[in-house]
């Protein structure tokens, strides 16, 4: 068999600007730059550069040697990418040892063995860290999801490669096969994640799955191998050609900026072809820069500093994530700009002291130790140990968040009066609300139950009494059906408890940006102030029937997460929290004799702060910066049901 054409690959400037520039996408995504929603797009260029250069390089050492050696290969692979990766993963462990949630500790000890076994994409696959869930505190981890799948094809491919160009591949696949084979595999990952789309699977399966988003790595590497084999090279040198190659590179460029300005990760498009359009524009634009080495394309991606990035861009990506999630506004004071100054400028020293103490000193052999090989496995046998081995703190057992929520509700907390005192009534105390009452239900009414409440709550989960899209992470989401009739709802629980007083907290719900009207509202605008002011009398006349009682219960303050560029979550603005309790204020005003404010933000949230933990040290709110521990809500029943019970039974 001919051995395939093509020249010793060097090193390409402009495919390290490209490299380069695919880094800095990832990072403003990650770091929360206005005007880059696609910069997770970045990762779809390392897949297909990585696909185009390993195959490239697997090509070549054919061409040279006549064969080739699946354990250099390896080898090499192994050398490249396991130190620095050892010095990131060791570092993020004894950091976040210190500064991380008991709760995830437990959840970062697997994140940290499957990123060893390169299998921490099937692990954020399916263990409900999605990629674009900020609910929980994301793991400093969740970016090796990306060198998970590339480790996977590092493995596979080099196999499929080493066959197809085996005597035995030849006689099965014919003897140009590897781009047939390359592209056939992006054309049936296109269509598994399409077909896995259309039938409903979560994004964060189809978004980490090795099988759903491999198209990427496949188009890149049939790009090397149809330049190898195919006459495209060749016809490269006709002017014609070239200037084709010329132009479809500069659109493909133009077409991969605009993706990264407006796309959203989570827009269905990109699981029905999307990712797939998106690796097809950059496999145009390598083989622009490649076959037209002087093209104006492959001259603007070798500008300085894209080249220099794009050869420590594995660093960056490395060390840029945990950088964001260690350096926030909560910690520096930061946000915006400076914040993202700080941000890059630490992830560069990080990644330039990768560089320059571990990766280097490895390829380049300049490794002290004897055995460098044994050493750095001795190394990753030592950490894997210390990791399934080293005691993590107990969870509290009062941690739980709001993945627990759809169990609790059908718990439904009650509790007895206990012995009454003669001629003494039981207070019968009833709880509406969305999944914050839920939680705070949970440990409200003590075992001693001194005030002698029989308690209900039939508070449920995603459940506000406002109406419209919520917008959530810049996205409009429609609120659960289920409660789009409360009023009917709460009707029938108090009709059916027969309460001497109804205690209602909501507002998580009502604090978010609303679509009403077709446009973007939140309290805070008049006309949607009086919107909620509404619903607040109707929950009142809806509760207060038979002249029961209504305790309306101030919003606590939230810190659910920050925003990426530092400034916090709309919802979490403590001025809408405010503005929602003078809203109770004036909805009780309407109808004092029925209706009073009960604060219990000053329980958790001391002079207006948010507060994980009280003066004791008990965790009193859960791990997603919203819910009330059962810590908490021991914390708040001590105040409130005391002034509940005196004033329900003052007009008793």
């Amino acid at each position: 068999m001919a051995a395939p054409p093509g020249p010793a690959p060097g090193r390409n400037a402009a495919l390290d600007g490209l490299r380069g520039l695919a880094v800095l996408a990832v990072m403003t995504f990650h770091f929360g730059v206005a005007g880059t929603p696609g910069g997770l797009l970045g990762v779809d260029v390392f897949f297909v550069l990585s696909g185009f250069l390993i195959t490239r390089l697997l090509l070549v050492e054919y061409s040279v040697k006549g064969r080739v050696s699946l354990a250099d290969f390896w080898r090499r692979r192994f050398r490249r990418l396991l130190p620095a990766l050892l010095l990131m993963l060791t570092t993020v462990v004894v950091v976040w040892r210190f500064v991380a949630l008991p709760e995830q500790l437990g959840r970062l000890r697997l994140d940290a063995l499957s990123t060893l076994g390169y299998v921490a994409n099937w692990r954020f696959a399916f263990s409900g860290q999605g990629y674009f869930d900020r609910g929980l505190a994301p793991s400093p981890l969740l970016h090796m999801w990306s060198l998970a799948v590339e480790e996977q094809f590092y493995l596979l491919w080099p196999l499929i490669t080493w066959f197809a160009l085996s005597r035995t591949g030849v006689r099965v696949f014919g003897r140009h096969s590897l781009p047939i084979v390359a592209l056939g595999g992006a054309v049936a990952s296109t269509g598994l994640i399409a077909l896995l789309h259309g039938r409903g699977f979560a994004d964060s399966r189809l978004y980490y799955g090795t099988d759903t988003h491999a198209a990427g790595l496949l188009l890149g590497a049939a790009t090397a191998s149809a330049v190898a084999y195919g006459p495209l090279a060749v016809r490269a040198l006709q002017p014609l050609v070239r200037r084709g190659l010329t132009l479809a590179g500069l659109a493909a460029a133009a077409a991969m900026v605009v993706a990264v300005c407006t796309v959203d990760g989570q827009n269905s498009w990109l699981y029905r072809g999307g990712f797939t359009a998106v690796a097809a524009a950059v496999s145009i634009a390598v083989l622009s820069v490649v076959l037209v080495p002087r093209s104006p394309l492959a001259r603007l991606l070798s500008v300085p500093p894209l080249p220099q990035l794009g050869r420590i861009s594995y660093g960056l990506y490395l060390w840029h994530w945990p950088v964001t999630l260690f350096v926030t506004h909560g910690r520096t004071g930061l946000a915006g700009v400076p914040l993202f100054v700080l941000r890059l400028c630490l992830a560069l020293l990080a990644a330039l002291t990768s560089w320059v103490l571990v990766e280097q000193p490895v390829l380049q052999g300049r490794f002290r130790l004897p055995r460098p090989g044994l050493a750095l496995g001795g190394l990753a046998v030592t950490l894997i140990a210390a990791l399934i081995i080293f005691p993590l703190p107990p969870v509290p057992a009062s941690s739980a968040t709001a993945q627990d929520l759809a169990g609790l509700e059908g718990l439904q907390p009650a509790s007895g009066p206990g012995t009454l005192p003669s001629g003494e009534k039981p207070l019968k105390l009833m709880l509406e609300g969305d999944s914050i009452g839920l939680t705070l239900s949970f440990g409200l009414v003590p075992k001693e139950n001194p005030q002698h409440v029989e308690f209900r709550t039939y508070a449920k989960v995603n459940c506000g009494i406002v109406s419209g899209q919520y917008v959530e992470l810049g996205i409009p989401i429609f609120p659960n059906p289920n409660c789009a009739n409360w009023q009917d709802s709460w009707r029938r629980d108090a009709e059916s408890f027969q309460p001497d007083v109804t205690a209602v907290l909501v507002g998580r719900w009502e604090l978010h940006d609303r679509i009403r009207d077709g446009r973007r509202q939140h309290i805070g605008e008049p006309a949607f102030d009086a919107h909620l002011l509404a619903q607040l009398d109707q929950a009142i006349a809806v509760l207060s029937a038979g002249r029961r009682k209504v305790a309306l219960l101030t919003v606590p303050c939230f810190q659910q997460h920050e925003q990426d560029d530092g400034t916090p979550e709309p919802q979490d603005d403590p001025a809408r929290g405010r503005r929602w309790n003078q809203l109770l204020e004036i909805a009780a005003a309407h109808r004092p004799d029925v209706a009073r404010v009960f604060d219990i933000s000053g329980t958790l949230c001391p002079g207006g702060v948010y507060r994980k933990t009280d003066a004791a040290g008990r965790v009193i709110r859960t791990e997603d910066g919203i819910h009330i521990t059962e810590a908490g809500s021991e914390a708040v029943g001590r105040s409130l049901l005391p002034a509940v019970a005196d004033w329900a039974r003052a007009d008793g």
